[in-house]
């Protein structure tokens, strides 16, 4: 396994994901690494309504301290998109099914308004927006209804223009465009990471059994979820991936109090077992919440954000 810390910011960031492609487009760049930053990393973070940057960085160079590119979400206009500067459970973005948007959810919300997280949804719309390779950002759906009073962690765009979200309060919910939105599950309400893989949704919670959830297929109606991983009492499991054949998963858990960091579990004999997990080096007390992994090659290379606002490659 190798180790390396590819930047040491003084602003945090909850999210991160592979690059995406998009032809005749070139601003993002196909396998680098986006990062969800709140704030401008000089004025102090609070509840309020903060504004986002999305950070590009080269998986390839340690010690970067900026990115080669810094994409702000819309502070106006029809994809204003707002983050709550304190809530370390929000900004989880992904990568579209196609691999041609960003996607993102947040708050539209003035710059500024206090407890943003707090507001109803009729108030303070829940929104989900979805950013290209040049960086423009679209409105891609909207609620007043869901997540009221409560954040909004993440969506994801799959089978066409179909949107997914996670959030504290309400459970899975399918936002449009083929059918009306719907709470999909509420079993688990209050979810964390939203992810897609291979045709189907999975989420992470640490309400009631925590763990990896499994909603089989991408539905736009109820659909019972299954728990595919239980992390353990006291775990607190954050972003995830899963490999094409579903038999290696790796689930980031933000503990600090050293049994945080990246867990590793694989698929063998009609179970799944864990394989060793990985903590930081000298720094046990450091958690994890932002988890990516490419698994283009012979051996899996893994991306994270940690609770002390690195950004950390591995490879397994």
């Amino acid at each position: 396994m190798r180790s390396g810390n590819l930047l040491n910011p003084y602003f945090i960031f909850l999210g991160l994901l592979l690059g995406c492609a998009a032809p005749g487009l070139a601003q993002f760049t196909t396998g680098n690494i986006v990062v969800y930053q709140v704030g401008d990393g000089a004025a102090s973070l609070t509840g309020a309504a903060t504004p986002v940057f999305l950070q590009e960085y080269t998986p390839a160079t340690a010690g970067q301290t900026s990115p080669v590119l810094s994409v702000p979400m819309p502070l106006t206009g029809s994809a204003r998109l707002m983050a709550s500067g304190t809530a370390t459970s929000e900004g989880f973005i992904t990568l579209s099914a196609d691999s041609l948007h960003l996607v993102v959810a947040g708050y539209d919300a003035a710059g500024g308004t206090a407890g943003v997280a707090g507001t109803t949804a009729a108030t303070v719309n829940r929104v989900v927006d979805t950013v290209n390779n040049s960086g423009t950002a679209g409105r891609a759906s909207i609620s007043a209804t869901y997540y009221s009073a409560g954040n909004i962690r993440g969506a994801v765009k799959a089978a066409g223009d179909n949107y997914w979200a996670s959030g504290s309060n309400t459970g899975t919910v399918y936002l449009g465009n083929t059918g009306s939105a719907a709470v999909i599950q509420s079993a688990n309400t209050n979810t964390r990471v939203i992810q897609a893989f291979n045709g189907n949704l999975y989420y992470t919670t640490a309400s009631g059994t925590g763990g990896l959830y499994k909603i089989s297929g991408l539905p736009i109606s109820t659909t019972a979820a299954a728990n595919l991983i239980a992390t353990g009492t006291g775990s607190s499991p954050y972003g995830f991936a899963v490999n094409a054949a579903e038999t290696i998963v790796y689930i980031a858990d933000d503990r600090t109090n050293g049994n945080g960091g990246i867990q590793k579990w694989v698929y063998s004999a009609g179970s799944w077992g864990t394989a060793p997990a990985y903590t930081l080096a000298a720094a046990s007390n450091t958690g994890v919440r932002g988890l990516a992994v490419d698994f283009s090659g012979a051996f899996p290379v893994l991306y994270a954000t940690t609770t002390d606002n690195k950004l950390v490659s591995f490879i397994d």
